[in-house]
């Protein structure tokens, strides 16, 4: 008789609880709220039945079951929409460092494949395997070596490849 009346005054008083914290709640850890809860109340209900110090038990028991539940729902919860909108935002900073480097990065102007404009002999064409140019327009500033207080702007890069003989 004594663990029945003792379960009628608990069970209430955390079914108040879990619901007022539940309508009350809008947090995204309420996954988490809720098996607190339902770890509080199995827990006070378990130190109740418990024949001798009912209370202490109930309060002892409601905290460690509140504890290993709501410990347990942490490390287990995984909010999809949290997650969604972390790969999103991941996404959109990726886009952003891309677009970023791209202009750091010399882009290319124009380019041939010899030094001069005449087109190389046929006759040497075996021998010889024409060198190539490309040009680059840059942003890039650049300390003097020599000179901590001194920047160069460099706006231009030139890349030549000389002639090699096969």
């Amino acid at each position: 008789m004594r663990i029945t009346s003792g379960i009628k005054r608990v069970v209430p008083v955390a079914a108040l609880w879990a619901s007022t914290l539940l309508v009350a709640c809008a947090t995204p850890y309420r996954n988490t709220i809720t098996a607190t809860a339902a770890g509080v109340a199995i827990g006070g209900i378990y130190g109740m039945s418990r024949p001798e110090y009912q209370n202490q038990n109930a309060t002892m028991y409601a905290s460690l079951g509140g504890l290993v539940a709501g410990t347990t729902a942490l490390l287990l919860d995984v909010d999809k929409t949290n997650q969604n909108e972390i790969k999103l935002e991941n996404e959109k900073l990726k886009i952003k460092l891309n677009e970023f480097q791209a202009r750091l990065e010399p882009k290319l102007i124009s380019q041939g494949s010899s030094l001069f404009e005449s087109p190389l002999p046929k006759e040497v064409s075996a021998l010889i395997e024409p060198g190539s140019w490309k040009r680059y327009q840059m942003n890039e500033w650049v300390q003097d070596p020599n000179q901590s207080n001194i920047w160069y702007r460099q706006v231009e890069m030139f890349e030549i490849t000389p002639p090699v003989a096969r």
